[in-house]
């Protein structure tokens, strides 16, 4: 391609349903600007883009790219002359491998977006480099470790999305520093410890969502002090205790949709909960009454009850996680089917 199409800058062949890899003589592609086959069905490896020096444009998502092997992302060595690149896109693929220390070298990267994929290891320090990053997306992978310090420093970033992985450790306090963020995913983890009451520093937030993870202490009024911006609010299925009460004149969350607080919360509804006129969902069941409701049938020859209540809790979880309205707050249903068969296995 690149010997017949020398002088090509734009190739876009996004949204087909084309077949088959990704030529090798893309690599001669010099004068290359925007390369862009994401809702495909390519497969196998990607090749290198090292000589399109003035790329800024690299959409390779929803295609079957990668095998879930340590190779797959070598190919993004070859970006680091890409001094022009502003948007990655790899999400909804196959790809395996790390996430790469020398991210951090791609200072003009404006989205990177990896989400969906088979990537494992920790997020690097080094990430916290892209200056200029306004979204990172690593959603749905099998990345543990901790969350970096570091990753307080996107002062331009208005969307960070970690869900579902297996991140362990504290939320750090300093996301606060976060302050044009939108959108704050961070559910289905490991997390544990306190909620950060510097997560009211972030004005402008639509979307928060702590949910499925294993942090304890008070919702911090902070938070339901946050501006009217925000519009879903999930912390359920975590250890949050509490009363709610104290903030009684304090909410100021008028546009929220979506209240998800299902935890062993105590005392009353707070009566400011009136002014919530915008809201369509207010879930703060304890899921741990599911006993009082369930078919007795199902605890015949049993002998271990409490073993079947975990298990009725975490489908009730995993039922309430998959009906979300907003698809970017809905559980992955191949995630889903783990949770599944490790309450199968248990049983």
């Amino acid at each position: 391609m690149g010997f017949t199409l020398p002088r090509l800058k734009v190739f876009d062949l996004g949204a087909n349903q084309l077949t088959g890899v990704l030529p090798a003589s893309v690599s001669n592609l010099t004068n290359l600007l925007l390369f862009a086959v994401d809702t495909n069905k390519f497969s196998g490896g990607v090749p290198s883009f090292g000589s399109s020096k003035n790329l800024y444009w690299l959409g390779l998502g929803e295609n079957y790219l990668g095998n879930g092997k340590l190779d797959d992302l070598l190919f993004l060595s070859s970006l680091q002359n890409c001094s022009a690149l502003q948007l990655l896109q790899l999400d909804d693929n196959r790809f395996g491998g790390v996430i790469p220390r020398y991210f951090g070298n791609m200072s003009s990267l404006l989205y990177l977006t990896m989400s969906r994929n088979h990537i494992h290891g920790t997020i690097p320090v080094e990430i916290s480099q892209l200056h200029s990053l306004q979204e990172l997306s690593l959603r749905q992978n099998h990345l543990t470790g901790e969350i970096p310090d570091s990753i307080g420093k996107f002062e331009l970033l208005s969307e960070l999305h970690l869900n579902e992985n297996q991140l362990s450790g504290r939320i750090p306090s300093c996301i606060g520093n976060l302050t044009v963020l939108t959108k704050l995913s961070l559910g289905a983890n490991n997390l544990h410890g306190s909620i950060p009451s510097s997560l009211g520093k972030i004005k402008f937030l639509s979307l928060l969502d702590l949910s499925r993870n294993h942090l304890s202490g008070h919702i911090p009024k902070e938070i339901l002090q946050l501006p009217e911006a925000l519009v879903q609010l999930d912390f359920s299925s975590n250890h949050i205790t509490g009363s709610l009460a104290p903030v009684n004149d304090t909410v100021r969350l008028k546009n929220l949709v979506y209240l998800r607080l299902s935890n062993n919360l105590s005392g009353e509804i707070p009566s400011s909960f009136k002014t919530l006129t915008s809201l369509t969902e207010l879930y703060m069941g304890i899921p741990e009454q599911v006993m009082n409701v369930c078919d007795p049938t199902l605890l015949v020859c049993l002998e271990n009850e409490n073993g079947m209540e975990e298990c009725l809790c975490s489908v009730f979880r995993i039922g309430i996680a998959c009906s979300m309205e907003l698809a970017e707050a809905r559980m992955d249903i191949a995630h889903a089917l783990k949770e599944l068969h490790l309450i199968r296995d248990a049983l």
